[in-house]
């Protein structure tokens, strides 16, 4: 959370972007990295979305509470069936008008259907839940506002990404290979298959680790966790700090 300004921050700037800021403090509020001063950078959305970044002393900030947080979480709004719903249709599209023809079983065709896949997305997710997102960067960039929660409380298992030197992907082998509810926060990327020019489920969900309290040396990381262990949250945009990421002296 932003709890307080240095004196004189907000001097020269536009009305608009000063009553941004002030709405902003005392709320939960993105902490996307520390720079090379040591200053943290913060990003929110204002009333009217648009995006606004910060750079303010790390003294200027805290962590919420377990308390603040859960109020935070209890918020968010589960859209798992939309995802459900995308998830059949692109897969039906796959397995019964691509897969059955060999013809079309070639990386030509899967780039083909990959565009499918996004403007399907765009429509039968997005779209619905109205929100916006360049169809490029769809199933490339982390989605903030959508997160995914793991259902098992005792842990669910997660296979996270363990680069290796000249090899920063494609190793799923992380030794923390189990997560719990409220643990961290993973944002949605893509859907997951381990061979995608077979007859595809789109069993997991591709997503990145934002934060991770008890690993704060995975965030960054991209990781794996099968669709039915877990749900889908619509959140705001601002996400939250956690107490990993304070700077190291």
């Amino acid at each position: 959370m932003l709890i307080e300004l240095p004196p004189r921050f907000l001097d020269d700037l536009p009305q608009e972007d000063q009553q941004a800021i002030r709405d902003a403090s005392g709320e939960p509020i993105r902490l996307t990295e520390y720079d090379e001063l040591g200053r943290a950078e913060l990003e929110f959305k204002d009333r009217s979305g648009t995006f606004h970044t910060v750079w303010v002393s790390p003294d200027c900030i805290r962590v919420m509470t377990e308390s603040e947080r859960a109020k935070f979480e209890s918020e968010m709004k589960d859209v798992t069936p939309v995802f459900d719903h995308y998830r059949i249709s692109a897969r039906s599209i796959w397995n019964t008008a691509f897969w059955p023809d060999a013809d079309f079983r070639n990386w030509d065709s899967i780039d083909q259907f990959h565009e499918i896949e996004k403007t399907l997305f765009d429509e039968l997710v997005l779209a619905k839940l109205d929100r916006e997102m360049p169809l490029c960067d769809v199933f490339v960039e982390p989605i903030p506002f959508f997160q995914i929660v793991p259902s098992i409380a005792s842990g669910t298992p997660i296979m996270i990404q363990n680069p290796r030197p000249g090899a920063s992907t494609g190793y799923w082998d992380s030794p923390v290979n189990l997560i719990r509810p409220r643990e961290a926060e993973l944002q949605f990327i893509a859907y997951f298959d381990w061979n995608r020019l077979d007859y595809i489920d789109l069993r997991y969900y591709r997503v990145k680790i934002a934060s991770f309290d008890a690993h704060p040396e995975l965030a960054g990381r991209e990781a794996l966790i099968e669709h039915q262990r877990a749900t889908v949250h619509l959140t705001s945009e601002i996400g939250f700090a956690s107490s990993h990421d304070k700077p190291k002296s």
